[in-house]
């Protein structure tokens, strides 16, 4: 059996757990759809394919170890899979489509295998995700698309990759634990006015590279924010790596990346890391 056919097993009450076979290629639609009492499922390394709803209102559902095999996943494949814990996106998964995993009300963590192939969040992708208490967005995620992960309302700490570019209406809306927000992208993506609200903007601290925080106090959406800070750890704008052997003496730079010259001091980048002079 290569295929579970579409409704498969839909609506089986008494379905408990599940162990796919080992040639098992793809899951249908609905194939698992509204099995409320369905509380695991096994899944071998051959599936590359869960379609649309496969595991849809599967609202008992704990765990599912997706595997690294797969690349698509339907949309809302698993929505209003409520007692799910924790979720492995695998690397080879391209895009997560809309509602894949909306009202997944339970899940406490959210991972990425690396090296991830993810460039796309589809719209309500993660909607309401509530106890998510952190949430680190991938690279090389271009896109958040509307709402992707609107209402994780538990999030405190959200990193976003620098490969980031457009972040869509609503897409971190109603985040009401949000304390910091870290964004690794020197050019501020576009980001749509009605992404956070108003509590956000005002009592958050947002986190960016050494150097472009001017860019993000005229950039449209994130100049709305009164805590803009710099911060070393996402990097320095202009400032590329440099190459040196350890024993070399190279050229210094300043944290904007300009050339320094011997007397300066404070934090300069020498040899391609950061040192103190005194």
């Amino acid at each position: 059996l290569r295929r579970l056919p579409d409704h498969c097993f839909n609506k089986c009450g008494s379905l408990l757990q599940v162990i796919l076979p080992s040639r098992m290629k793809e899951i249908g639609k609905y194939a698992f759809a509204e099995c409320r009492r369905l509380a695991g499922v096994t899944m071998p390394k051959a599936p590359s394919v869960i379609d649309d709803f496969a595991f849809a209102y599967c609202s008992g559902l704990m765990s599912i170890e997706l595997s690294e095999s797969i690349e698509s996943i339907g949309k809302e494949s698993f929505i209003y899979c409520s007692s799910l814990l924790d979720i492995n996106i695998p690397a080879k998964v391209t895009e997560i489509p809309w509602g894949a995993f909306a009202f997944c009300t339970g899940i406490r963590t959210l991972t990425f295998s690396e090296p991830s192939s993810l460039k796309y969040i589809g719209p309500s992708a993660f909607y309401g995700c509530s106890w998510l208490s952190e949430l680190h967005v991938p690279e090389p995620i271009e896109t958040v698309d509307i709402s992707g992960f609107y209402g994780c309302s538990s999030v405190s700490k959200l990193w976003l990759p620098k490969t980031l570019k457009v972040i869509g209406p609503g897409a971190f809306g109603y985040y009401q634990e949000l304390k910091h927000i870290y964004t690794a992208a020197q050019e501020p993506p576009e980001l749509d006015e009605n992404c956070f609200i108003q509590e956000n903007t005002l009592h958050a601290t947002l986190h960016v590279p050494v150097g472009s925080k001017e860019r993000y106090e005229a950039a449209p959406g994130w100049k709305w924010f009164k805590k803009i800070v710099e911060d070393e750890s996402l990097g320095t704008v202009g400032v590329k790596a440099i190459r040196q052997d350890a024993n070399e003496e190279g050229p210094i730079y300043d944290l904007q990346g300009r050339r320094a010259d011997e007397h300066t001091k404070g934090v300069v980048i020498k040899n391609g890391k950061k040192v103190v002079r005194r």
